[in-house]
Parts: structure tokens; sequence; C-alpha cells
């Protein structure tokens, strides 16, 4: 995808997106996916803003709580998956 290959057109182009699509519909994966998009773009303040909204909404979900203490800590989000490619 765009963030693994640091695609920053294709990633800005998704902060425009998924931006104004999470101000409709609150998608559990999209506040996660946004949060590691404005990461990757090293926008830590914003990616810690859309994490923060999307806890508020989703206190419970392991994703978004491992992410906003990932972020908490000052570390970079680095997916599982991605620890498979070689």
């Amino acid at each position: 995808g765009a963030v693994e290959q640091n695609n920053r057109d294709q990633i800005q182009g998704f902060i425009e997106w998924a931006s104004v699509y999470l101000e409709q519909i609150p998608d559990i994966q999209l506040y996660r996916d946004l949060a590691i998009a404005y990461q990757s773009v090293d926008d830590i303040e914003k990616a810690t803003e859309v994490i923060n909204r999307g806890h508020a909404i989703y206190p419970k979900d392991r994703g978004i709580n491992d992410l906003r203490d990932t972020l908490a800590r000052g570390e970079r989000w680095v997916p599982a998956s991605w620890a498979l490619v070689t």
C-alpha cells in the first residue's frame, strides 16, 4: 500500500478522503488507518488527535488502544503484517 511504499501523494489523498468520511461515518478501522497515515507523513499531532477521537467513540477497541499507547510512547506503529515482509 501507499504507507508501506511511502507514497506521500497517495497518503495525502487518503488523508483528505478519510478525514471527510469520518465526519459522516465513524468507522473504527478508518480511525486506525488515518492515524497511521498521519504518522507516516510525520504529523504525530494529527495522528494522536485522530486516534483519541476514535478512542472516545470506541474505548474498548484493542487496536485503537494499542495504537494510542504506541503514539503516547513516541514510537512508530508497525503493523504485524509488515514484520513478515522481507
